[in-house]
């Protein structure tokens, strides 16, 4: 399942994109996440993490790896190991209200969610990331966001 989904913050690149390029900030704009623990060092290609999630009534758990980190430019990771294969990437852009940024995530839940079909979960998966994308603006500069839907 392939998500693309764009939003504008208010705030400088490189503000944005430290934020949200530092994992252990998941647990506080990411409104599933529960707990995120980081390997020691800093942040960039190769780091590791793990994340406790509660989404849709259920528990996941996932260990990802930075594998692009370029500061204000892009940032993406793949999961290796938790409830199911997961990548991502956030791609970040000068724009005249502050920082277009564009994600896109490819999972594969298989049959983690049982008989929910994939069009609901994707349906709730954009509904998370709207709340998500609401919070990370006031995280990082309070207030507002533009958002674009791209399916």
């Amino acid at each position: 399942m392939d998500l693309n989904y764009n939003f504008v913050l208010p705030g400088a690149r490189e503000t944005v994109f430290a934020y949200i390029a530092n994992p252990a900030h998941e647990s506080r704009w990411r409104t599933a996440c529960t707990e995120s623990v980081v390997s020691e060092g800093p942040i960039g290609v190769g780091t590791t993490y793990e994340n406790a999630f509660a989404f849709s009534g259920r528990a996941l758990r996932f260990i990802g790896e930075i594998t692009a980190y370029e500061p204000g430019q892009r940032y993406a990771f793949r999961s290796t190991g938790g409830s199911f294969p997961v990548e991502g990437e956030y791609s970040f852009h000068d724009h005249p209200e502050g920082t277009e940024v564009r994600m896109h995530l490819a999972a594969e839940p298989g049959r983690f969610f049982g008989i929910v079909p994939l069009m609901l979960l994707r349906k709730l998966m954009l509904a998370e990331l709207q709340r998500d994308v609401a919070a990370l603006a006031r995280r990082v500069k309070g207030g507002w966001t533009r958002e674009v839907l791209l399916y």
